[in-house]
């Protein structure tokens, strides 16, 4: 199904978006978090929102939810990972499942922190904002996550099982809850530092050291950062989604090209089923059960041809698929 609207974002705003969409009979599809807005439950006394004077943030969530149980309107509990532009619609690529919109509403708030020294300088190398989008990279490496909210923790549970060891950095006051196996630092990040990957992450009373291996070589690719950086974000989350257990990749680079291959190992997949993983909306049998559209391998393929990519191989040896796809190498003009 293509909604009408899509709005990323639970707090007042995007709540006020989907009221507006529900009296104009849009179709529409609200993600965030039930709990509405934790930012908000945390105000002890509200006295600058029109007509909510001298009550808490509880008392005026407890309000929203009557407005939208009234209304019959849905939160659906689910992170959007990325969103990619397809000319007349938007594509969603959530945790779980796949969504369209002909329009897309970010009302995702104000972060109000600065962001950490180096965190900006390192994001793609070694850096990330998405664990299940990035698992298969650190895989048995040592990860550390900051987390500024519990919703952290079913994160730092799956990176438990790819990772040698993960450090959870709790930045938040309630119990946390996390896997016997994740060692929990109460200590505040200060700096990330390393050289052309992260090395180690600086704490105020301590420091953790990252075994990250640098390649031998360094492999560039020719295409716009954002779109290169989605092709291989959908395909670790397509392999995360449907895999068994086995995840591995690997990066070459050729004579003119850049090769990417990305192995899971898969349940009752038929080699007939290969010619159609890359079709808009096709779904194998293991999948028909989830509302997911089938349109993340779909895509990859959309941005490959953008950036003069191609899907060069796709193949089935017992239980696991390989997938391969190529970049063209990025040549400099003084080359």
């Amino acid at each position: 199904m293509r909604y009408d609207i899509a709005i990323i974002g639970s707090g007042p705003a995007g709540l006020s978006a989907a009221v507006n969409a529900k009296i104009r009979n849009k179709t529409f599809k609200v993600f965030g978090t039930k709990e509405i807005s934790p930012k908000l439950v945390k105000a002890h006394q509200i006295n600058n929102y029109l007509g909510f004077y001298g009550k808490s943030g509880k008392e005026i969530r407890d309000e929203f939810a009557k407005h939208l149980e009234a209304m019959d309107i849905e939160i659906t509990e689910e992170k959007i990972n990325n969103i990619y532009s397809m000319g007349d619609y938007f594509a969603l690529m959530g945790s779980k499942n796949t969504y369209e919109a002909t329009t897309v509403i970010l009302a995702t708030g104000v972060n109000f922190g600065k962001p950490l020294k180096g965190e900006e300088e390192y994001l793609g190398r070694g850096v990330g904002y998405c664990a299940t989008c990035d698992a298969p990279l650190y895989k048995d490496k040592i990860v550390t996550i900051i987390a500024y909210n519990k919703h952290e923790e079913s994160e730092a549970n799956f990176l438990a099982q790819v990772a040698s060891k993960v450090y959870y950095i709790p930045m938040y006051k309630e119990e946390v809850e996390v896997d016997e196996s994740i060692e929990i630092i109460k200590d505040t990040p200060v700096e990330i530092v390393g050289e052309q990957f992260v090395q180690k992450l600086i704490l105020k009373n301590n420091e953790i050291e990252i075994n990250n291996r640098l390649p031998e070589k360094q492999i560039k690719i020719y295409g716009e950062e954002i779109i290169c950086k989605r092709i291989i974000q959908n395909l670790i989350s397509n392999s995360i989604k449907y895999s068994t257990g086995y995840i591995s990749i690997e990066l070459d680079e050729f004579d003119n090209e850049v090769i990417f291959i990305i192995r899971n190992s898969v349940l009752d997949l038929k080699k007939s089923e290969l010619e159609h993983l890359f079709e808009r909306f096709y779904t194998v049998d293991k999948s028909r059960n989830s509302s997911g559209s089938g349109l993340g391998l779909y895509i990859v393929k959309l941005l490959l041809e953008k950036i003069g990519g191609e899907v060069k191989v796709v193949s089935l040896e017992g239980d696991i698929l390989s997938i391969s796809i190529m970049f063209k190498p990025f040549t400099s003009l003084d080359s």
